[in-house]
């Protein structure tokens, strides 16, 4: 059985044979694409000439039906014919899919994700930083290609400039449409995990003591970002006459805790980098950090120090490399 990279190349090298006259003057290229947390996939894209863009169909998917007993031929077949029901429709340029700022803004939201563990991605994008935190907040988005599903764009310079906005601009307009078509919502954890779907609004409900509180929006999806709202954690804050403790739990929400006194932040933070690695899909981990939220300074900070934090992965990471030895062994 070919290996992965092997498996790629033959696609790149063979992949016209199989599509129709129209394609035969363009260029296969293997594209590695960045996703959250540099999470990296590898996809074909096919450029016509003259043509901006081209979708990217994903390879890991095919390369299993490769294993699981599929001819190679067959694959091609089957990634040729599904490239070309993402290719109809296609507009030809960017510019086709991104509209002036009046039309757009209703159709942006802000995806909040971790600093350093998406430099690359950040490179490309026009991002704001989260005060107090290790969290960017970037703009993404919805686009609909005709005959295909919505999907987004990360918000880059170049749109920008075409908008003639400056970032704290947009910033303050998105955040105002979230708040309107994305509401926060909280509810007990239990609640949650037992299947409960209601969440009451961040000014009626207050953080009782030991218990955990997920933040998140009413379309339970990159809901992390409803800690940027205005008043929302100001708001549990003052309800639960205490600071608050945000646990990360994952890019789609956060986990909100009253700081009693009692609790340990390091404890805390050892608690997501545990969920991170074990419950929490690469794509979609937000931070290993934990935040605390000042009520009086209305300010969110690191709960731990930067060596508390280097203690704390070099403990875990410790601790990890000894459990795969203790497996190998077992093995």
């Amino acid at each position: 059985m070919e290996d992965f990279e092997v498996f790629a190349e033959n696609v790149k090298n063979q992949i016209l044979e199989f599509l129709p006259e129209e394609y035969q003057s363009a260029s296969a290229e293997m594209k590695q694409v960045f996703k959250n947390n540099n999470e990296r996939r590898l996809g074909i894209s096919i450029q016509k000439e003259g043509w901006e863009i081209a979708p990217i169909l994903y390879l890991e998917e095919y390369y299993q039906m490769l294993q699981e007993g599929n001819s190679e031929t067959e694959v091609l077949q089957r990634i040729a014919r599904e490239y070309l029901d993402c290719d109809r429709g296609m507009p030809q340029n960017v510019g086709e899919l991104i509209p002036d700022f009046e039309s757009a803004k209703e159709q942006l939201w802000l995806k909040l994700v971790g600093k350093e563990s998406n430099q690359r991605k950040l490179e490309r994008c026009v991002y704001k930083e989260v005060e107090g935190t290790d969290l960017v907040a970037t703009f993404q988005l919805r686009v609909r290609i005709p005959g295909l599903e919505e999907g987004n764009i990360s918000v880059d310079k170049r749109i920008m400039e075409k908008w003639g906005c400056d970032v704290d601009s947009l910033y303050e307009s998105v955040l105002a449409n979230m708040v309107c078509q994305m509401p926060a919502q909280v509810s007990e954890i239990d609640s949650v995990l037992t299947g409960d779907e209601g969440g009451g609004k961040p000014e009626e409900v207050s953080c009782q003591e030991k218990k955990l509180y997920v933040l998140r929006n009413t379309e339970e999806s990159h809901g992390a970002a409803t800690l940027l709202y205005p008043g929302v954690l100001q708001a549990l804050a003052e309800n639960s006459g205490a600071d608050l403790f945000i646990l990360p739990s994952s890019i789609h929400e956060v986990l909100v805790m009253k700081a009693d006194g009692e609790i340990n932040a390091g404890e805390l933070q050892y608690m997501v980098m545990d969920i991170n690695r074990h419950m929490v899909e690469p794509e979609e981990v937000l931070s290993d950090q934990v935040y605390r939220y000042d009520r009086e300074s209305q300010s969110l900070s690191m709960a731990t120090t930067r060596e508390e934090t280097e203690k704390l992965l070099r403990g875990f990471t410790a601790l990890e490399a000894q459990e795969i030895s203790d497996m190998e062994q077992e093995q």
